[in-house]
């Protein structure tokens, strides 16, 4: 009877603490996102450290302090603790994979970081890869929303989204989009350019002297800018090849401005008569895009 009443006491004990143990992980596990929530990731660190070091199954605490990692800027050690957590939480992958998602589209569409937000999408995949299709479908709606008002940051979005684009017709079209729209940002960048060159003859008779590709570092670029008008002169065109000038020759007021095109080729001869072309094609995307004195000279044909 005796030791009956001694095993039923110490199976109490245990499971007061297992439940004490359980309660007090939960706090601190709380305590710590709360932390975090607050900005206060170095202080969350310490606090997750010691529930993983009591409890190493523990996928929560590993999972947030990838987060208080992330950051940090400690990305190493961030995928290190959300490649545990994924260890660590077999029974409850579903939500592991929402949160990833959620993580990479706010690294995507809120901070701008494309590369981090790949790798966050690429944990997703790695626990469901059924959610290929879903963050193609936020990174195509969110680059659609916004292209009429960033159109250099839509075809990156794009970019992105056709890696996990499995339908080949869908891929293809979005690829032709993405080129669609490089031309047409390019576009207003070289308008943009020719009306602040403009600006600079107005008051000084004459183009600033430059011919070659464009720098930042330029007396040319360094003449344009107090007729910027807080606005941004691309040096490069939107296939990330830089402009390529020739402006001022012989104290005139003629200038030429050059994108080499998707392909970053420069045709040697500049057209005498203005030039247009379709855009049916990838490969129609290679033509050079030319403006002469503000007017285009070889530019697509509008739609």
């Amino acid at each position: 009877m005796q030791r009956n009443s001694f095993k039923t006491l110490m199976n109490l004990i245990l499971i007061l603490l297992v439940t004490f143990s359980f309660i007090y992980g939960f706090q601190v596990t709380k305590k710590a996102q709360t932390l975090i929530t607050k900005g206060m990731y170095e202080e969350a660190i310490p606090l997750l450290e010691d529930i993983i070091l009591d409890k190493p199954e523990n996928g929560e605490a590993y999972y947030l302090l990838g987060r208080a990692y992330l950051l940090l800027g400690e990305e190493e050690s961030a995928f290190e603790s959300f490649n545990r957590a994924i260890s660590a939480k077999k029974k409850d992958k579903k939500r592991l994979t929402y949160r990833f998602k959620e993580l990479g589209r706010k690294y995507s569409l809120e901070y701008g970081e494309l590369g981090l937000a790949e790798k966050l999408f690429d944990l997703a995949v790695n626990i469901n890869p059924k959610e290929k299709r879903k963050i193609a479908e936020i990174l195509i709606d969110e680059g659609e929303e916004i292209s009429e008002t960033d159109g250099y940051f839509t075809p990156k979005l794009f970019k992105l989204a056709v890696r996990y684009l499995e339908n080949q017709e869908i891929k293809s079209a979005l690829i032709f989009d993405i080129e669609r729209i490089n031309q047409r940002e390019t576009i207003k960048a070289m308008n943009l350019l020719a009306d602040t060159i403009k600006k600079y003859i107005n008051d000084n008779g004459t183009a600033p002297q430059h011919s070659g590709n464009l720098t930042a570092f330029s007396l040319f670029y360094s003449a344009l800018m107090p007729y910027m008008q807080k606005q941004n002169l691309f040096v490069f065109d939107c296939w990330e090849n830089p402009f390529y000038i020739i402006s001022g020759e012989s104290n005139s007021n003629d200038f030429l401005i050059i994108s080499s095109g998707r392909d970053g080729i420069r045709d040697e001869d500049i057209p005498l008569k203005k030039i247009t072309f379709n855009c049916t094609k990838l490969s129609d995307f290679n033509n050079d895009l030319i403006l002469k004195n503000g007017n285009w000279i070889k530019t697509p044909k509008i739609e």
